[in-house]
């Protein structure tokens, strides 16, 4: 807000700094760094000559520099600050007279600016986990053999500045969310990771022991191919599109409810910075365990749905990440490709239920369960032979085939009906029914309750004489079994999912229908707009990483303060969207399709 008494003559608005100094304020910023300086035994240390800068005027400088479109470096840090007028200095703590005005402006060996640098580096010591590297060109062997050399101490004081420095990117994008903007805000978040490119590759450099890396400690060596996979550490890697040295940002956005995904701005909640990858999931669950422990973040009721998170495929394999999205009752939707190297060969998406439940662990000839876990959801084992192909591919690479709409709904018409109905959310539960003994360990598993289709009277089975009646349209089951062969031939089945089916398993919208591709494709076309805003040169400049600083606590304030000031203009210009995007999609399908789309069953 502009003072009555002060006009805005300088470079700045008084209202752009006003609120840049009410981001670093409601961050904390400041005060982190001046307590862990004080953690660290970094005294606070002053040159005589004028004038005095302080932290707070840096952070400042730093959320001003985007908004004139130029690239964030020591010396435009630096020259912002001696462009702030008097009154916007005396609000970032700062005072500079004429005479060191002049002097600045008159300075042929920039004398301020290796001062200012100086200064500078030592007050963002406490978050530098490479402080003990010079920020320059290296062999990769010598960078391994210094990193090796460090005593125990040192790896610890390593890890607990990186953990400072996540937390102080994190504390600035939390201070730019507007909580009273995300009223409608259900909990719903789509999350994937964008690379930062640090450094081209040159002559001389690569990822190999004798090849040279670059002056950004933490960056690394990755390769993206035509199909956009991502290989680092020098992984081999054929039909190859780039290879850079770089970061990845692994950043966690809100999104609407599931029919009206626009509702809400896309602010990006949390981020975590390491290695470029085709997915980090460790990052991942660390940014959910962030946002989860805001007060602000709404948490289902029992009686409610839970919440969706989109992922790219790439972050499924890890059953520890699956068992976290459960625990937090957040159902993942992702795809899958069309096979997965398992053990050395090519295999489906499909698993059996083969876990034995206590009630039949100690017979001789145990009943198994039935229901097969095929791409995300469960199944009645009598439509194994309609399970083959993978249907959550992009419904653009089926409308490639002229006849591939019609095709793809004659699947799903003769697949979907033989989902297993759902009697309750994934639950963990003790493998033992009975009571255990004192002090004897609980054996906790995910267990979800499913009943047979044929009794929710969405197929006829000949194994239930009743489904026959009524509706001839209804897909016809052939089993080829006894009843007593399959638990879930009795009506329901209590599932005890395994680790590989807990990789697989996607709780929420059945994978491949027409409704779970479009709240697919919807969240995941909002983080690829949502990168682009966060790169564009008329809003952060973020895309000209390649220049800039090097080391490391410079490098992530920029990030950090770079997402948000994006989550600002976002939030400032956001106009709700309240398009039904499933109703919308239905109508687009139900039209090129000429008749009325399949639709997803209750499973309830």
């Amino acid at each position: 807000m502009t003072n009555g008494k002060e006009a805005d003559t300088g470079r700045y608005r008084n209202s752009s700094v006003s609120a840049a100094v009410d981001l670093v304020s409601r961050s904390n910023a400041v005060g982190m760094i001046t307590a862990w300086q004080r953690e660290d035994g970094i005294a606070q240390r002053q040159a005589h000559r004028h004038p005095q800068f302080t932290l707070q005027a840096v952070l400042v400088a730093m959320v001003l520099i985007p908004e004139i479109g130029v690239t964030t470096t020591v010396r435009e840090i630096l020259r912002t600050i001696y462009s702030l007028t008097d009154f916007q200095l005396s609000m970032v703590g700062m005072t500079i007279n004429s005479e060191a005005r002049a002097a600045f402006d008159d300075d042929p060996k920039n004398r301020e600016e290796a001062r200012f640098r100086a200064w500078l580096h030592a007050q963002v010591t406490c978050i530098d986990s490479f402080w003990d590297l010079p920020a320059r060109t290296m062999s990769n062997g010598d960078f391994a053999t210094a990193l090796a050399a460090r005593t125990p101490d040192e790896r610890a004081l390593a890890s607990r500045r990186n953990l400072r420095a996540g937390e102080l990117v994190n504390s600035l994008i939390a201070a730019s969310i507007d909580w009273p903007g995300l009223a409608r805000w259900r909990g719903d978040m789509v999350a994937d990771e964008t690379i930062l490119d640090l450094a081209a590759v040159g002559e001389g450099m690569g990822s190999k022991p004798d090849k040279i890396k670059s002056a950004v400690s933490r960056a690394r060596f990755y390769i993206r191919q035509d199909n956009n996979e991502v290989r680092g550490d020098g992984a081999s890697a054929t039909r190859t599109r780039k290879m850079a040295f770089g970061i990845g940002v692994t950043a966690v956005m809100a999104v609407g409810p599931i029919r009206a995904p626009g509702a809400v701005p896309r602010t990006i909640l949390a981020v975590e910075i390491g290695g470029p990858t085709a997915g980090d999931a460790a990052a991942l669950m660390r940014c959910l365990e962030r946002i989860d422990g805001w007060p602000q973040t709404p948490k289902p009721t029992s009686r409610q749905r839970n919440r969706l998170l989109g992922v790219d495929m790439g972050y499924r394999a890890k059953p520890e990440f699956a068992h976290l999205l459960l625990t937090r009752r957040i159902d993942r939707i992702h795809r899958y490709p069309k096979s997965d190297k398992h053990a050395g060969r090519r295999t489906t998406f499909i698993l059996p239920s083969v876990w034995p439940t206590e009630e039949i662990r100690d017979q001789k000839a145990p009943t198994l369960p039935g229901p097969v876990l095929a791409w995300g959801d469960f199944y009645c084992p009598a439509a194994m032979d309609r399970l083959v192909g993978n249907p959550t591919h992009r419904l653009r690479q089926i409308n490639e085939d002229p006849a591939g709409l019609d095709r793809y709904d004659k699947m799903l018409a003769e697949r979907l009906p033989f989902v297993m109905g759902r009697l309750d959310r994934p639950r963990l539960r003790d493998v033992k029914r009975a009571a255990r003994l004192p002090g004897e360990a609980k054996d906790l598993r995910w267990k979800c309750r499913l009943q047979c289709p044929a009794e929710q009277g969405r197929v006829r089975c000949p194994l239930k004489p009743h489904s026959l009646d009524g509706d001839h349209t209804k897909p016809l089951a052939a089993p080829d079994w006894d009843p007593s062969r399959y638990q879930c031939c009795k009506s329901e089945v209590t599932v005890t999912l395994s680790e590989r089916q807990l990789s697989s398993f996607q709780p929420g919208p059945t994978p491949g229908s027409f409704e779970y591709q479009s709240i697919l494709d919807t969240y995941r076309s909002r983080t690829e707009s949502r990168f682009a805003h966060l790169k564009h040169p008329c809003v952060t400049g973020l895309k000209r990483t390649n220049v800039g600083p090097r080391r490391e606590p410079l490098l992530m304030l920029q990030i950090g303060i770079a997402i948000a000031v994006s989550n600002l203009k976002l939030q400032r210009n956001f106009k709700p969207d309240h398009m039904d995007v499933i109703e919308r999609n239905f109508k687009l399908t139900d039209r090129a399709l000429g008749r009325k789309a399949t639709r997803k069953p209750y499973r309830s």
